[in-house]
């Protein structure tokens, strides 16, 4: 739980300091769970955050910020909070009367702080505010419209968080699907294992640190970069990036269009590396077999002295160690350089 606190603490940093406002807490109550808990929230604005350790309880209590409690009542009373356990589902709705929605000039600073067992099942949605989770073994459907997600040590069977403005960070991950998207933001990840994974975003960058299973990785505009890969079966695609592949397990396929691709095999099955604009740095195991293809404005092989076939113009094909794996690497107008390590 300290953990989150720091989560929590970094997400308020964000929040701009608004002149002589205080925290009051207007709603603080609590409810009994059973073995497998469950939350729904479905609010307009507010921050919500979730932490876990209770057990048989759940607790919910919403604050908001303003100059005084006068102030911070009326904005209340205005959201029409509905809290109720409802077949063993904690909710926390709102139904915001038409004053809350066109009566402030600006809405007040809002959180939720939802306590829950480890074991539970969430429906977060926010169409304003940020959500922030950690240490939850359970399904996560996560949503806002503007704000960020941050999320750590999470297992389930399905994780699902999407943002159409904002950022998603995520610590660790174990699930059987992984669901990330943001229109515009980037994607952070340090430990994903799942059997399917898909991380897009239309406009930010994508970092993971480690990355197993099925993996759908794209960003229209921005870099993609990845410590550890192991995929039965990989797509990556940049339309403006470059993509930064340390360590390759398994069958890839990535492209970008305006970009450079540094790419580390380890193990591969088959491997294709496609850029129409930009360079290509490949490294293989000095050891591994592999079919090359491969065509670029020039194309450079410091290595391979087990390499048997042609170069002719802008392209090589043949093999290194009897051949085996298929690596395909293709620049319309860059240059690839193949080397061992």
């Amino acid at each position: 739980m300290r953990s989150l606190l720091c989560v929590i603490a970094a997400l308020l940093s964000l929040v701009p300091a608004v002149r002589a406002q205080q925290t009051f807490t207007m709603l603080d109550q609590a409810f009994q769970a059973g073995d497998q808990a469950a939350v729904k929230v479905a609010v307009a604005v507010a921050d919500v955050f979730v932490v876990t350790g209770l057990e048989g309880a759940m607790r919910v209590e919403i604050q908001v910020m303003a100059p005084d409690r006068e102030t911070a009542r009326r904005y209340y009373d205005a959201q029409q909070y509905a809290v109720a356990l409802n077949d063993g589902t904690l909710e926390v709705l709102d139904q915001p009367t038409h004053r809350a929605r066109t009566g402030w000039h600006r809405p007040l600073q809002t959180q939720i702080f939802l306590a829950t067992p480890v074991s539970v099942d969430l429906r977060v949605r926010t169409a304003d505010g940020d959500l922030a989770i950690a240490d939850v073994r359970g399904d996560v459907f996560v949503r806002t419209s503007y704000g960020d997600i941050v999320a750590e040590h999470l297992s389930g069977v399905m994780l699902e968080a999407r943002t159409s403005d904002g950022d998603i960070v995520v610590k660790s991950a174990e699930f059987k699907n992984v669901v990330l998207q943001t229109a515009h933001g980037d994607i952070s990840v340090n430990h994903a294992e799942a059997e399917e994974v898909t991380a897009v975003t239309s406009d930010g960058d994508i970092v993971f640190g480690h990355l197993a299973g099925i993996a759908d990785i794209r960003t229209s505009d921005g870099d993609i970069a990845i410590g550890t890969l192991i995929v039965s079966s990989g797509k990556i695609r940049t339309s403006d990036g470059d993509l930064s592949l340390d360590a390759i397990e398994g069958k890839l396929d990535a492209s970008t269009a305006h970009g450079d691709i540094v790419a580390n095999l380890v193990r591969f099955d088959a491997v294709t590396l496609m850029t129409t604009d930009g360079d290509i740095v490949v490294s293989v195991p000095s050891s591994h077999g592999a079919d090359l293809d491969l065509s670029a404005s020039r194309v450079h092989l410091d290595c391979c002295a087990s390499f048997e076939g042609q170069q002719i113009r802008r392209r090589v094909e043949g093999m290194i160690n009897g051949g085996g794996s298929s690596l395909r690497v293709s620049s319309s107008y860059g240059t690839i350089l193949l080397q061992e390590r």
